[in-house]
C-alpha cells in the first residue's frame, strides 16, 4: 500500500512537473513573442525619430530659403524704387528741356516775324 501510494504520488509529481514545464515553455514562447513585438516597436520608433529629424532639417532649409527669398524680394523692391526715381527725374529733366526748347522755338519764331 505504501509503495502504491508513493508510486501514485510520484506519477502525480511527474504530471505536475510536466505541466509546469509546459507552462514554462508557453511563458517562454510568450516572452519571446513579446520581445519580438518590443523590438519591432523600438524599430518603428527609431524610424519615426529619423523621419522627424529629416523633416525638421527640411523645415529649417525651407525657412532659410524663404528668408533668402524675402531678402532678395526686398532688394529687388528697393532697386525698382531707385530706378523709378531715376526715371522720374529723367522725365522731369526731359520735360523741362522740351519746354525750354519749345519756348526758345516760339521766341525764335517771334523774332523771325
Amino acid at each position: 500500500p505504501l509503495r502504491r501510494h508513493l508510486t501514485a504520488e510520484l506519477l502525480d509529481l511527474r504530471r505536475s512537473l510536466d505541466a509546469a514545464r509546459s507552462e514554462a515553455a508557453a511563458v517562454a514562447a510568450e516572452s519571446a513573442h513579446a520581445r519580438d513585438r518590443l523590438a519591432a516597436s523600438e524599430s518603428r520608433v527609431r524610424t519615426a525619430e529619423a523621419s522627424a529629424v529629416a523633416a525638421n532639417a527640411r523645415a529649417q532649409h525651407a525657412e532659410q530659403a524663404l528668408a533668402e527669398a524675402q531678402r532678395q524680394h526686398a532688394r529687388a523692391q528697393m532697386d525698382a524704387q531707385a530706378e523709378l526715381c531715376l526715371l522720374r527725374s529723367s522725365l522731369e529733366e526731359a520735360t523741362a528741356a522740351a519746354r525750354s526748347a519749345q519756348a526758345a522755338s516760339a521766341a525764335s519764331a517771334e523774332r523771325a516775324r
